[in-house]
């Protein structure tokens, strides 16, 4: 089983839409819901898409874990556990700065092999400050690996807790996932 664990330090970076859209995009996959706004475990009582499991339950390919808004010492306590770190970021100042916990953790545990931060939202066509920003998290944060693929506000994101994603978002996360160190 490939354990992924899907981690930011501040709500709004999109942790439970892209948990959300690597369980579709994978195929083989079950996601553990460890967020205390419980997003995931809502969308999926709503809209009959599959429910968050508890790990003891796991039975797929892999396993998927959407992490709370916030730095968790649990979670840090088990990063060595996971095969893949996801780290969405938003291109902007807050989440460059939200990052440093994160960022110090993983150096800890010695698995920068494992991380890859990915911008999600992405406006197109890219501007300056974009660019700018993508810069100052090469300078800030050296040791992870930044995603070559940058993830745009695409419709297909957005309804990802009600439906299966398709289309040019569903391409966008297979691109992605190509660049996720157990692909290696």
């Amino acid at each position: 089983m490939i354990k992924i664990l899907v981690i930011s330090s501040k709500g709004g970076t999109g942790k439970s839409m892209l948990s959300a859209a690597l369980r579709d995009a994978l195929g083989d996959a079950q996601i553990v819901d460890l967020d205390p706004q419980r997003t995931l475990t809502i969308s999926a009582q709503e809209s009959g898409r599959p429910l968050p499991i508890d790990p003891s339950q796991a039975s797929a390919r892999y396993l998927i874990y959407d992490t709370p808004p916030y730095h968790d010492d649990s979670i840090k306590a088990q990063i060595k556990s996971f095969d893949q770190i996801v780290i969405p970021v938003k291109s902007g100042l807050s989440d460059l700065i939200a990052l440093k916990g994160i960022y110090d953790d993983i150096e800890d545990a010695k698995m920068f092999d494992k991380a890859i931060l990915v911008f999600n939202e992405v406006r197109k066509p890219i501007n300056n400050t974009h660019k700018e920003i993508v810069n100052l998290f090469k300078h800030s944060y050296p040791l992870i690996k930044i995603a070559n693929t940058q993830l745009s506000s695409l419709l297909g994101f957005n309804r990802v807790l009600a439906e299966p994603l398709s289309g040019k978002s569903l391409e966008q996360i297979k691109e992605f996932i190509k660049e996720f160190s157990f692909n290696d």
